[in-house]
C-alpha cells in the first residue's frame, strides 16, 4: 500500500509494514480478478461475418439506416438532396418501426414539400405577428411612460402654484 504521496516509505512510518505488504497483495488479487463488462466478438464468428456482409451491402447501396426516437431515417446516398428526408414507419398509426428489418408492415414516407411550404409560411407569418405585437406593446409602453411623466409634471406645477398661491397670501408685498 502507498501514501497519497506515493512513498512507501511515509505510509510504513504511519502504519505496520506487513499490513501494508498485504494489503497490496489483497489488491494486486483483486485486480487480477477483474472481469471484463463486454467481449468482443471476433471477425471470424459467423454473426459478426453476417453484420459485416450487411454492412458491405448497404454500403454498396449506398443506404444508412438511423434510429433515433423520432422514428427511423433513411439515407438514400444517390437520392438528390434537395429532396425531403425518407422516413420508415409501421403501417398502422401508433406502432413504430424498433428493429431491422422491420418485422411488421411498413412504408417508407417523406414530408410533403407543399407541406413544408406551408408551414414554413405560417412559421415566418407567427414571427412577424408576434413581433409586430411585441413592437406595439414596447410601444403602448412607452406612451404610458411618457403620460405618467407629464402627469407628474402636471401634479407637481399644481403643487408649485398652490405652494406659490400660499406664499402670496402670505406676504401680499412682496
Amino acid at each position: 500500500m502507498t501514501s497519497i504521496d506515493d512513498d512507501k516509505i511515509t505510509d510504513d512510518k504511519i502504519t505496520d509494514k506487513k499490513l501494508s505488504e498485504a494489503t497490496t497483495d489483497e489488491l494486486l488479487i483483486v485486480v487480477a480478478k477483474k472481469v471484463s463488462r463486454s467481449l468482443r466478438l471476433t471477425e471470424n464468428n459467423p454473426t459478426m461475418q453476417k453484420l459485416t456482409k450487411l454492412c458491405e451491402l448497404a454500403d454498396e447501396l449506398g443506404i444508412s439506416i438511423t434510429f433515433h426516437q423520432g422514428g427511423v431515417c433513411v439515407v438514400d446516398n444517390d437520392r438528390d438532396d434537395s429532396l425531403p428526408d425518407l422516413y420508415l414507419e409501421d403501417i398502422e398509426p401508433g406502432h413504430h418501426v424498433n428493429n431491422f428489418p422491420p418485422c411488421t408492415e411498413y412504408k417508407l414516407i417523406y414530408d410533403n414539400p407543399e407541406y413544408l411550404v406551408q408551414q414554413s409560411r405560417e412559421y415566418y407569418e407567427r414571427r412577424a405577428r408576434e413581433a409586430a405585437a411585441a413592437a406595439d406593446a414596447e410601444k403602448a409602453a412607452k406612451a404610458k411612460a411618457k403620460a405618467e411623466v407629464a402627469r407628474r409634471a402636471a401634479e407637481l406645477e399644481v403643487s408649485e402654484r398652490h405652494v406659490l398661491a400660499t406664499l402670496k397670501a402670505k406676504y401680499p408685498d412682496a
